[in-house]
């Protein structure tokens, strides 16, 4: 992402935007380590605000963080906020298991536990997020931005 020009990346989220009309837009915590994704994030942060610019465009409702095992939880940049979920999104043993095959499918994603991206701790994660909000299993977000 780095090799992108940013306001090419901007235009691009743009586009979806006004191609899809989505109430809700779901991104990276800036705070994740990962560059891409803090370059995604950036982005997504400028893009949701085009229809300040162009009135044609729905305004988007929400803007949601979303946790990235092994980029979310390491907070090194005391200078940002950490991620802080708000908003739990129950999810069924049967989405643990294909979320886990789907990053299966990236080379070099996934490894051994005790690893953030090994499958045990994928799933375990989906647990005790779903045990902050009293469900099985669950997807963590934070909720940004609700404009009503």
């Amino acid at each position: 992402m780095n090799t992108v020009p940013h306001l090419q990346l901007v235009q691009f989220i743009e586009s979806a935007i006004k191609d899809s009309g989505p109430d809700i837009v779901i991104t990276h915590h800036p705070a994740d380590t990962n560059n891409d994704h803090l370059q995604t994030s950036m982005a997504c942060q400028e893009a949701v605000r085009l229809f300040q610019r162009r009135p044609e465009v729905k305004r988007i409702k929400e803007v949601w963080y979303m946790e990235v095992p092994s980029c979310s939880e390491w907070a090194i940049n005391n200078a940002m906020n950490l991620f802080r979920p708000n908003c739990f999104v129950e999810v069924g043993e049967n989405a643990v298991d294909a979320k886990i095959k789907a990053l299966r499918m990236y080379r070099g994603v996934m490894r051994p536990y005790p690893h953030p991206r090994s499958a045990e701790y994928i799933k375990g994660l989906a647990a005790v997020r779903g045990s902050q909000w009293g469900q099985k299993y669950s997807e963590a977000f934070e909720v940004t931005l609700r404009a009503e």
